[in-house]
């Protein structure tokens, strides 16, 4: 870890606590095997995240195609969340996560982009679809 790696990590889970008082819930769904039933379930887990600042995206913007393949849409939007304050969920996943906010909105994550600081990822910028 580099010499501004912590006190940046540190600086962008702050601010992201200080302007954003609602957390979302980032979702994960795995899909496990029972060996002595032989059958297959899903199983989901969990992590509350402060999502700032939703950046909301109209049909005339232009961006990048997410993970996904498709362009973005109007209703799409880019949140910003602390790699410093994920824990049960180390890094977010465009194929398997989801993220619900506050008002219970659904979005499927469909691009996250990782900003690193140093050695470390700091932040993630992730694109989410209802």
């Amino acid at each position: 870890m580099g010499a501004l790696d912590k006190p940046f990590r540190t600086a962008a889970s702050a601010i992201i606590k200080a302007v954003v008082t609602n957390q979302s819930t980032l979702t994960r769904t795995l899909l496990q095997y029972d060996a002595s039933s032989g059958e297959a379930y899903s199983e989901a887990i969990t992590q509350q995240v402060r999502v700032a600042p939703p950046s909301v995206f109209s049909l005339g913007d232009i961006a990048a195609s997410g993970d996904s393949g498709s362009p973005l849409q109007a209703g799409d939007f880019q949140g910003i969340i602390a790699a410093k304050d994920l824990s049960t969920i180390s890094v977010p996943d465009a194929e398997t996560d989801e993220l619900t906010r506050p008002d219970g909105t659904v979005y499927q994550i469909i691009h996250v982009e990782p900003v690193e600081s140093g050695d470390e990822v700091a932040i993630y910028i992730l694109t989410c679809r209802k």
